[in-house]
């Protein structure tokens, strides 16, 4: 069993699967960005292409390593001897269980904050799953939906921790209706619109096509929908707020 020495600082290190801006990649940045730096050590593996969120560990001066080969991947980590170490997406734990295992590493937590990004989840997707779960400690989801599936499908149920997002509420603010009227004027919405927003990636899996269905059954009232976010399905949204007779009221800003 690998003990952690709690006269020092614990070493955490974090092994990603994305460089993007997405919701899990920034739950995660927070959760570094206010993790007590007296108390834990943290490093930052980014085992994927180059993306925008490493700027902002840049920012928090915490420390990074892109990934540039497996074998200088693994020199990272066996310098750094991390006591805990989270690996996020499902590529990066099939990938990294086994690894770790090998090179002794035994406090490995997994993260998982959804099942798929495509349409279907896709057989062996669930099954590899399962059976590298016993190179884990815990198994950390964000919804018990996604605990109760891998649980349904042979997960060990007492490795599944579920942990719900946190917002930070301090960010936000009810704005003052200049601020707002400075905003429609500024996307081209009418200034007495109702704005509905949907902030989010455009992939399938989030759904934007089943609020443009119920936008269009409100086609006849005065709003405007403002879909915020990116993705590679963009264009056939727009084409279909355009076949529902709406793509005057849905913006892609």
């Amino acid at each position: 069993m690998q003990e952690i020495n709690r006269e020092k600082k614990i070493k955490v290190l974090h092994i990603h699967a994305s460089a993007e801006i997405g919701g899990a990649e920034n739950i995660t940045f927070e959760l570094l960005r206010k993790t007590d730096k007296g108390a834990f050590d943290v490093r930052v593996l980014f085992d994927c292409i180059k993306g925008p969120i490493m700027s902002y560990y840049h920012k928090e001066g915490i420390e990074i390593f892109e990934s540039t080969g497996i074998l200088k991947d693994i020199r990272f980590i066996l310098a750094f001897k991390p006591d805990i170490i989270h690996l996020y997406g499902l590529r990066t734990n099939l990938k990294w269980r086994p690894i770790l295992m090998l090179l002794g590493f035994r406090n490995v937590i997994g993260a998982m904050m959804g099942l798929t990004n495509t349409e279907k989840i896709g057989f062996w997707r669930i099954k590899l799953d399962v059976w590298t779960s016993c190179l884990l400690k815990k198994y950390v989801t964000n919804s018990r939906k996604v605990a109760d599936y891998l649980k349904d499908r042979g997960f060990p149920e007492e490795k599944l921790e579920i942990i719900y997002n946190g917002i930070e509420t301090g960010k936000f603010r009810a704005l003052q209706e200049t601020e707002k009227e400075q905003i429609k004027k500024r996307l081209g919405i009418p200034p007495d619109s109702v704005v509905i927003s949907c902030v989010g990636n455009l992939r399938i899996v989030k759904g934007h096509g089943f609020l443009i269905d119920a936008l269009s059954i409100l086609k006849r009232l005065n709003f405007s929908a403002l879909m915020i976010g990116d993705g590679d399905l963009k264009d056939t949204l727009i084409k279909i707020s355009l076949e529902k007779g709406i793509k005057v009221k849905v913006h892609f800003p």
